[in-house]
């Protein structure tokens, strides 16, 4: 499972995070890249502090990272990727897949997908200007399949870096199973690196999908590696998560976020997200899950989290974590 294998962090808002970055990068390892909560460039030219401190070279020299960029205007993108490149970044993914309604409904991420020659006309001029490789992830179309086939003849026409391919609709959002006939089409007809996205949460399911895709260019982790933050090195042929490591990891990331923010509470509200799919490794978890999403201060979180550890059971998972559970 190990060999010639590109494993991805999937950019995840709010999740993602440049000091999630850091500390998994420490503690686990195993991913090639980390791809970066998106960036949206805009008529005022300029990164927001938001922004910046995703892409700050100097908190990312340890940590191999691609920024990705959302916009539907070409201008913008060139004017962020050529900022990038001055900032040391070589490679840049375009959001083509987020299925968030405020988002899509800006004919952005995969609301772009509903209007494709506008979409064919953006392409050709990143491509013709861009002075660094621009990769895509790209759902499979807005509402409907029809998209997908003059989609992928689109994209064909492009020198694309990479293509990521989630192998679902927008509007399916994280629901349902993914469609791996779609995927299929893309790895057979593309010339260039096809990578897979979607529903990887264990090395198991890595495993199913490379004996049916074993062209795929790499393998995209989001929610399972949220997860379980050792999944890219098990991929590896490394050693399965244990408690005492994931306890480790929601103790070192606790006190990153605290000493980021002057104030304990947006740290709270940062873990409340990590908690909600960490959770699924354990028995008996809802209710002490309840009292951690209930705190609102450090101390409450604390308090809430020695309860979770005291009364929960970790249970080492293999085969998945069930449909609607993630």
């Amino acid at each position: 499972m190990s060999e010639q294998l590109r494993i991805y962090a999937a950019p995840m808002e709010g999740l993602t995070t440049i000091l999630w970055r850091q500390v998994h990068h420490r503690l686990f390892g195993g991913v090639d890249a980390y791809f970066t909560p998106f960036i949206s460039p805009n008529s005022n030219l300029a990164f927001s502090p938001k922004e910046w401190r995703e892409i700050d070279p100097r908190a990312n020299a340890d940590v191999p990272t691609i920024p990705q960029l959302l916009t539907n205007n070409a201008d913008h993108f060139l004017w962020a990727s050529g900022k990038l490149r001055e900032l040391g970044y070589n490679r840049v993914d375009f959001n083509l897949g987020c299925p968030s309604g405020t988002v899509t409904a800006k004919r952005k991420g995969a609301g772009f997908l509903t209007d494709l020659p506008a979409l064919e006309r953006f392409l050709g001029k990143i491509y013709a200007n861009a002075d660094n490789a621009v990769s895509i992830k790209t759902r499979l179309g807005k509402a409907d399949m029809t998209t997908w086939e003059p989609l992928l003849a689109m994209y064909c026409r492009f020198p694309v870096a990479e293509l990521t391919v989630h192998p679902r609709l927008a509007s399916d959002g994280y629901k349902g199973e993914p469609r791996p006939d779609a995927f299929a089409q893309a790895l057979a007809r593309c010339p260039f690196p096809v990578c897979y996205n979607g529903n990887i949460y264990t090395a198991y399911d890595a495993a199913r999908l490379k004996q049916r895709f074993p062209t795929a260019s790499a393998w995209m982790l989001g929610r399972g590696l949220m997860a379980d933050p050792a999944l890219a090195r098990q991929l590896r042929g490394g050693a399965p998560l244990t408690a005492e490591e994931l306890r480790h990891y929601t103790e070192e990331l606790y006190t990153a976020y605290r000493r980021y923010y002057d104030k304990g509470e947006p740290a709270v509200g940062r873990m409340k997200e990590q908690w909600f799919y960490i959770s699924r490794h354990f028995a008996d978890a809802a209710r002490p899950l309840r009292r951690i999403q209930k705190a609102d201060t450090p101390p409450e979180y604390e308090g809430a989290v020695a309860a979770f550890w005291r009364d929960c059971t970790f249970v080492p998972t293999e085969n998945g974590f069930g449909e609607g559970s993630i």
